[in-house]
């Protein structure tokens, strides 16, 4: 499935064994995946042909990392 394959929200499949207007379904047997499913070889090829400078940073946060903690926490 390509992305502009993708259904509006509006034509989101009604099943009965899925939550109500969710998008559970649309990938079949692989739905744990969820947007991963969109990944091929000839996308990762043509993403790393984008990359200029091999730098890496992280997408996620240390624990602990917000003194004091966010959100009242």
């Amino acid at each position: 499935m390509r992305f502009s394959d993708l259904p509006t929200f509006d034509q989101l499949p009604v099943r009965k064994d899925l939550p109500p207007e969710s998008s559970w379904g649309l990938f079949d047997g692989n739905y744990a995946l969820g947007c991963l499913n969109f990944l091929t070889a000839q996308g990762v090829v043509e993403a790393a042909r984008l990359v200029q400078s091999g730098t890496i940073f992280r997408l996620d946060a240390k624990i602990g990392f917000a003194k004091p903690p966010l959100f009242g926490r």
